[in-house]
């Protein structure tokens, strides 16, 4: 058997790997999701505002977030947005959905909220709430929906008492 030698393709394999590896990452960058909303500060609250974590069955449960929107030249001045809460039990059932619409310019930062009542009968455990910002209703937006920020979430316990 015969060894197999490069004899001055050396510098062509490498540049061809580089130009590989470069075509790769490119992909990999503009496949990455860019948004230009950004949502922090996903806490919840009782009925009060006051900051709190854990929770009783029958007790209201509120989620706040902060929404903010930086200088993006790629968007308009203002956008319209629909911002969905959804709080999911312990086995990853919905329990309450909340939603709002609103708008928001460029270097501005609002605060959403949203919220329910945890029933009687829900289980014990770790919950979660779970922050969207859509351009709209899937239904209604249709081929043009997309979503206006990464979602962002927060947990919760609930107990019987």
């Amino acid at each position: 058997m015969r060894p197999f030698h490069l004899n001055g393709r050396l510098p062509l394999a490498i540049t061809l790997a580089t130009l590989i590896t470069l075509a790769a990452l490119t992909f990999i960058v503009l496949a990455q999701d860019t948004y230009p909303l950004t949502i922090t500060d996903v806490v919840t609250t009782d009925y009060e505002g006051n900051t709190k974590t854990s929770f009783v069955k029958g007790e209201v449960v509120n989620v706040k977030a902060s929404v903010e929107f930086p200088l993006n030249y790629d968007y308009s001045s203002t956008l319209s947005y629909l911002a969905l809460i959804r709080i999911t039990d312990p086995a990853s059932r919905m329990l309450i959905l909340s939603h709002s619409t609103g708008s928001i310019s460029q270097q501005e930062t609002k605060e959403l909220g949203g919220g329910g009542l945890i029933p009687l009968d829900a289980p014990s455990g770790t919950y979660e709430a779970k922050v969207f910002i859509w351009n709209g209703w899937v239904s209604v937006m249709g081929e043009n929906w997309k979503s206006y920020a990464a979602p962002a979430s927060t947990t919760f316990s609930v107990t019987a008492s």
